[in-house]
C-alpha cells in the first residue's frame, strides 16, 4: 500500500529553508551567549585570582 500524499501535506520549499535558517540562527544566539558567558567567568575568575595573590 503506497502512502498518498498531496502538495498540501507537504512543506513548501520555502517553509523548509526558513525554517532551516531561522534554526541557525537561534543556534548561532545560543552559541554567542555561551561563549561570552565563558569569557565572563574566565576573566572574573582571573581577576579574583590576581586579587588573592
Amino acid at each position: 500500500m503506497q502512502p498518498v500524499a498531496t502538495k498540501l501535506d507537504l512543506p513548501s520549499t520555502h517553509d523548509v529553508c526558513t525554517f532551516i535558517h531561522n534554526s541557525f540562527i537561534n543556534f548561532l544566539k545560543e552559541l554567542k551567549s555561551e561563549i561570552q558567558a565563558r569569557y565572563c567567568f574566565i576573566l572574573s575568575s582571573h581577576f579574583l585570582y590576581l586579587k588573592l595573590h
